[in-house]
């Protein structure tokens, strides 16, 4: 049976908005006679489209209101830098909620998923400026089920590109027709927010990675954060994948949870 899947965008967010159109006009999703937070609903054979009036970060609940097996947020994303970006990622909190969802708390996700959105993304706009990137985990809402953020940043300009808007509704649409590659599932560990250790070993290796924690949210990651970053992987985790010289000195502390729980640890440098 197929999954359901709800794809989410929000009002206040205009790249949100733009991929949204870019999927109702490029795939002719329909109208239903239903409205959700003043917004007509969109369907086409499993997925669904809403909208809502919140900023969709703190957006709480949401699978409780709208019954899906999967969920995608279309979203802008923001950076001080401003490069130009198209981005995926897992979400939660390692460490405080400042932008919803809970402390210290993780989300559903799929890595498999997340894999193959990623590698999308690269194929459909390998002609443009942007860089493709997974990003670490971050921010809320929270859900109980897998859930994944999909966004263009990371400044206005790029949230009003509609050929990026197109090239992310191509991704979805694409990502989630096609049967999921069945790969080697990990954790990452360690390095930049932008994973970029991380992206390399899952675009060239038969590995997907749902959850990474960055270097800068090591100081929350204990052993029971590593615990549920693989109870909320859908598909079942058979490794963590250490960006080494990204650990700073949290490196003897992760390795003996890692110990502990069993679970096998590869570096990025050697994978």
């Amino acid at each position: 049976m197929s999954l359901k899947y709800n794809i989410i965008c929000s009002n206040q967010d205009k790249a949100s908005i733009n991929i949204k159109n870019a999927l109702v006009d490029l795939y002719h999703f329909k109208e239903q006679n239903l409205y959700f937070e003043e917004s007509l609903v969109y369907s086409k054979a499993n997925i669904s489209i809403y909208s809502i009036l919140s900023e969709s970060v703190f957006r709480e609940g949401l699978d409780k209101e709208l019954p899906a097996d999967v969920y995608l947020f279309a979203s802008k994303h923001q950076s001080k830098k401003g490069v130009p970006t198209l981005t995926v990622h897992s979400i939660g909190n390692w460490g405080l909620a400042e932008l919803g969802g809970k402390d210290n708390t993780l989300v559903l996700s799929s890595a498999w998923l997340q894999r193959d959105l990623f590698i999308n993304l690269h194929k459909f706009s390998k002609d443009s400026i942007f860089e493709i990137v997974n990003e670490a985990t971050h921010h809320g809402p929270f859900l109980d089920k897998p859930t994944i953020y999909i966004e263009i940043g990371s400044t206005e300009k790029e949230w009003e590109n509609l050929e990026m808007a197109k090239v992310v509704a191509k991704t979805i649409m694409t990502t989630l027709a096609e049967e999921r590659d069945k790969t080697k599932v990990a954790i990452g560990i360690g390095g930049l927010h932008t994973c970029n250790n991380f992206n390399k070993i899952i675009l060239n290796k038969n590995i997907a990675i749902s959850h990474f924690c960055p270097k800068y949210a090591l100081q929350y990651l204990n052993r029971k954060l590593i615990e549920e970053a693989i109870q909320k992987t859908s598909e079942k985790v058979e490794l963590a994948i250490l960006d080494w010289k990204g650990l700073s000195t949290h490196k003897d502390n992760i390795v003996k949870n890692l110990k502990s729980i069993g679970l096998d640890f590869e570096k990025t440098s050697t994978i």
